[in-house]
């Protein structure tokens, strides 16, 4: 295989996953999780979601059986909550057996959705269902995609230029006129 080829096929190639990168950098991600608070004081349940620039979480939550209390926090806020259940802040919080929630994340980073048992339930095993979606731009397949798609062009670039800059291979040798006669002059061997 020609050298062109090669390099032109990795240059595509490259600018294929580009694109799934950089289309994969914008795609929001949507999930259901389903947790479980065991019965009993100070248990809590929680879920870790990846916020991205211009993020958004959005979504709701249902429990099997009384309230909960819900908390979307960040990485702060979220290490002091898993201390002892209380906290300073939060970006969202709902106690209700059942809730919406749509709040704008700050910053790039992590974010954490916990649930404990609302007032009076401690002494119950409650199972909650959320579902959830984080919009936004994630840098990292953003950015890769837009470095793949980048060195692919080039690749295919100079696969094309080195395809152009082949010599090309004569063609068939041309028939010579019917009225002229060619001798082989052949040097005869000496005497």
């Amino acid at each position: 295989m020609k050298k062109h080829k090669i390099v032109t096929a990795i240059g595509g190639i490259l600018i294929a996953l580009g694109l799934i990168g950089v289309l994969w950098g914008i795609q929001p991600t949507k999930g259901t999780e389903t947790m479980t608070i065991p019965s009993g004081e100070g248990y809590y349940s929680y879920m870790k979601v990846s916020g991205w620039l211009n993020g958004h979480l959005s979504g709701d939550f249902t429990v099997t059986s009384g309230n909960v209390d819900f908390h979307i926090l960040d990485g702060s806020q979220f290490k002091e909550y898993s201390y002892d259940l209380s906290h300073t802040g939060s970006l969202k919080s709902i106690t209700d057996a059942s809730g919406e929630f749509s709040v704008d994340l700050p910053s790039t980073g992590s974010y954490y959705i916990t649930i404990n048992h609302g007032s009076g339930y401690d002494t119950t095993s409650q199972e909650v269902t959320v579902n959830y979606k984080v919009t936004g731009l994630d840098l990292m397949f953003l950015i890769g995609g837009i470095v793949l798609l980048a060195v692919g062009a080039v690749l295919s670039l100079v696969g094309l230029r080195m395809r152009a800059k082949e010599p090309v291979a004569p063609g068939p040798a041309k028939p010579s006129p019917s009225d002229v006669t060619l001798f082989d002059n052949k040097p005869k061997p000496p005497s």
